[in-house]
């Protein structure tokens, strides 16, 4: 393996370096800074560099745009045109300032892409429209070449906006876009151009919020959200395809969820649509990196753009992360700038116990105050607890002030302040908001920002990019900025880059197997079942705690998971460096310039910690007791929606995880049998409160109800039925030889350890042992198969064919 060759293939961000500082002399930096900003908060040297460079690149700026009005000036003049319209404009004034105020004049008069379109600039199909306002600079970047050592030229394009946002350019361009601040409104200037976009957004709050502004212009494409009850269709789409066709000068624009992507595009080839007429941006890339360690489409999305059209495609964010994918590398960036600088001011907080200081931060903050205050905490539990503590300190009426915004799964642990979005302004005075929200979420008013990290919830860990794209939420002004974490030392520092490297070498060779494997199947078709369940225990393979590294793509080829491995090499460097050590956090946020941060403490004491204790010990009460309620009311909802797929698919769309698994199982075998019988065993008692079977004990019933649905004609049907005949006596010896023979005579792979086969076979047939034999080892009578007897008088909804019984032995069960 070439590990140089590897490591040319991978992007990586060189605003963050890895080495380690002595935090000393940061700390002592902090101080002597602090002491000089109490003075000369002006004269920072901070602020005097970020003033220099913004200086030079206004100067570059404006010799940029003196050039380009000289040579529309000259070609207004040569041809005449305009000439008498500019006297009669223009006072006499000194040549030079009589030249660029002529030119204002005809820029004011006459648009500029209409007078004179062969001298605007632009870059991958992006215009300059107002040269004024946008400046654009190409800069050759040499990269590593192939083999021979070569090197060829790259371009980096910099588009200069003299703007806060991405004003004086037509569209977006293609390729990736690094806008490098986020509300410059990207997505806007999307829906505002003049071509037909399909706009995938990582979540549904980011979709809905760009959809209900001009509902009747665009299409949100995805599951139930506010004012949405249903789940987009294919009728859905139609519709709004046949009103914009019936419509003057209108494009379509479809906002679409990254998870119902393919329904976009699936609709579109169906109908014989040109993919080129449509633009694909996805949009907070960096977001569905993160999110693809428990969001596979992630990759599926990735499977589409690659396929799409060069110049009709463009990634998009704020906070561009490097891509393990080598097509995604290879991509040219086109950066934004901006002229004027935008920098936080951060309180960091070191908290010995986050949640006890973020609820004493978020009580400061009120108490003399209606300012409203916005907590980003992606854990609910942690969130709760939070409540309950300002509850004990504001008393009952301070529940009235509280929301919390965070997604479908949510919604039901936080209950009474769950609150969907519905505006550009936060709910309450206190609102909450987890990953759902961070990202893509315009809040059109002022407030404060605390933002919590907690090393116990690994899940609440803020990338430096997570903290910039969060503050990125206020559209106004950020009254304070506070980031409340912890830290965990670790005893042995991972090498990021070399673990990188490490899964993509071992994602490689599994490939590699894969891939052989395919090609023996293709000489040897009758093997093919026997092959299938090798590949699917290959992608199930686990290296370094890692499942996936292989998955399908679009198209059923086996790739590398590379986004999986951006996100496992994001969540090493969270727990391995950006947490592992006091003062760690502050300087790296230093290095992205974000602007003054102020350092503080806060360790709980022994009473606080006591009170959060009894909170935590009672919430876990309260969860058991909710978890139980939640199936008792799923299961009465499913005696009132029998046969209902969409409806199911709804409700699980929309619960709390436990819910979730039992409406899951309820779907594997909804088919077979009646759903309430099903339920009445999908469940079981545990002191007094209801809860799902163990995941062994479904897999038994899973198996059990699967030989039940097979056809009497299916070959493991009939084994069984030839080797264990009903009223017949076996041992559990010989129950456990015969099945085993059978396994291997089907080429089914599972090993049987511990009596798992005898165990096995009584949740296939129905078995009572014989009283009348003596003795540990007495035989086993074949009464039946086993779902017979334990729902009686019941009929098969729907017989079973597959010829490959085996596969539900592999399956992956919830």
């Amino acid at each position: 393996m070439d590990h140089n060759k590897i490591e040319k293939s991978i992007e990586i961000n060189e605003n963050i370096e890895h080495e380690w500082v002595d935090m000393s002399k940061f700390k002592e930096t902090q101080i002597k800074k602090e002491a000089i900003n109490s003075n000369h908060d002006n004269n920072s040297p901070q602020k005097a560099l970020a003033k220099v460079k913004y200086e030079t690149i206004k100067q570059q700026v404006k010799e940029n745009r003196e050039t380009q009005q000289a040579h529309l000036l000259a070609k207004q003049i040569s041809s005449g045109k305009e000439t008498s319209k500019i006297q009669q404009n223009t006072p006499p004034t000194t040549p030079s300032d009589e030249k660029l105020k002529t030119l204002q004049a005809i820029i004011n008069s006459t648009p500029l892409h209409e007078t004179n379109p062969e001298i605007l600039e632009g870059i991958n199909n992006c215009t300059i429209i107002d040269p004024s306002i946008v400046t654009l600079q190409v800069e050759p970047i040499s990269n590593s070449g192939d083999e021979d050592n070569t090197s060829h030229q790259r371009e980096k394009g910099i588009l200069i906006f003299e703007s806060e946002y991405l004003e004086g350019i037509d569209q977006l361009p293609f390729g990736i876009f690094n806008k490098n601040r986020t509300g410059v409104g990207a997505t806007s200037l999307e829906l505002r151009s003049e071509r037909n976009s399909i706009i995938v957004c990582p979540t549904r709050a980011l979709a809905y919020n760009k959809y209900r502004n001009h509902p009747d212009k665009y299409l949100y494409v995805g599951s139930p959200i506010g004012s949405l009850n249903t789940t987009t269709s294919n009728s859905s789409i139609n519709e709004y395809m046949d009103m914009i066709n019936n419509k003057e000068k209108m494009f379509k624009k479809f906002l679409v969820v990254a998870d119902s992507l393919h329904l976009v595009i699936n609709y579109l080839k169906n109908r014989g649509e040109n993919l080129e007429d449509y633009f694909l941006m996805i949009d907070e890339i960096d977001s569905l990196q993160s999110d693809s360690s428990f969001r596979p489409v992630a990759e599926d999305v990735i499977d589409y753009y690659l396929e799409h059209p060069t110049q009709s495609r463009c990634l998009v964010s704020a906070t561009l992360k490097g891509f393990s994918n080598p097509q995604l590398a290879g991509i040219d960036i086109i950066h934004a700038e901006f002229s004027s600088p935008k920098a936080r001011n951060i309180t960091s907080i070191t908290s010995s116990c986050p949640d006890i200081t973020a609820a004493k931060q978020i009580l400061s903050t009120t108490r003399d105050s209606s300012q409203k205050v916005m907590i980003a905490y992606n854990s609910i539990s942690c969130i709760k607890n939070i409540i309950e503590l300002l509850k004990q300190e504001g008393g009952d009426e301070i529940s009235g002030k509280i929301a919390v915004l965070c997604g479908m799964y949510g919604r039901k642990e936080v209950g009474e302040y769950y609150i969907e979005l519905k505006g550009n302004r936060l709910p309450k005075q206190i609102t909450f908001i987890t990953s759902a929200y961070f990202v893509g979420v315009d809040i059109d008013e002022d407030f404060h920002l605390i933002s919590v990290a907690n090393t116990q919830k690994t899940q609440s860990l803020l990338s430096i990019e997570k903290i910039i794209q969060i503050a990125g939420r206020c559209r106004k002004q950020l009254l304070s900025d506070t980031i409340i974490h912890n830290y965990l030392p670790v005893k042995k520092r991972v090498d990021v880059q070399k673990y990188r490297l490490e899964l993509l070498e071992e994602a490689r060779h599994l490939q590699h197997i894969i891939t052989h494997l395919k090609k023996i199947e293709g000489d040897q078709p009758r093997f093919q079942h026997l092959f299938q369940k090798v590949i699917d225990a290959i992608k199930k393979v686990d290296i370094k705690g890692v499942e996936g590294l292989v998955r399908q793509d679009i198209h059923g080829n086996y790739q590398i998971s590379h986004l999986l491995i951006d996100s496992l090499c994001e969540k090493m460097e969270l727990i391995n460096d950006l947490y592992s050590c006091e003062g760690r956090l502050e300087y790296l946020l230093e290095k992205h310039e974000v602007g003054e941060i102020s350092m503080k403490t806060d360790k709980s004491t022994a009473k606080e910690i006591s009170s959060l204790n009894e909170i935590k010990k009672e919430e876990k009460i309260q969860r058991k007791e909710n978890r139980s309620n939640f199936l008792i009311e799923a299961r009465e909802k499913l005696k009132e929606i029998e046969g209902n797929w969409d409806e199911l698919e709804r409700m699980i769309n929309t619960t709390t995880y436990d819910t979730q698994i039992f409406l899951k199982r309820i779907k594997l075998l909804g088919c077979y049998i009646n759903w309430t019988l099903l339920a009445s065993k999908l469940l079981t008692q545990k002191e007094g409160k209801l809860q799902n079977i163990r995941k062994d004990e479904f897999r038994w019933l899973y198996l059990g109800i699967k030989y039940w649905a097979l056809d009497d004609n299916h070959k493991f049907k009939q084994f069984m039925n030839t080797c264990f005949k009903i009223g017949e006596k076996y041992t559990g010896e010989i129950i456990e030889k015969e099945l085993k023979e059978i396994f291997r005579l089907l080429a089914i792979p599972v090993e049987f350890k511990n009596n798992q086969a005898l165990k096995l076979f009584n949740k296939l047939m129905y078995t009572k042992r014989d009283k009348k034999a003596k003795g540990a080892n007495r035989p086993y009578i074949i009464k039946g198969e086993y779902i017979s007897h334990l729902f009686p008088e019941i009929t098969k909804k729907l017989p079973l064919k597959d010829s490959d019984f085996g596969k539900y032995f592999l399956e992956n069960l919830p």
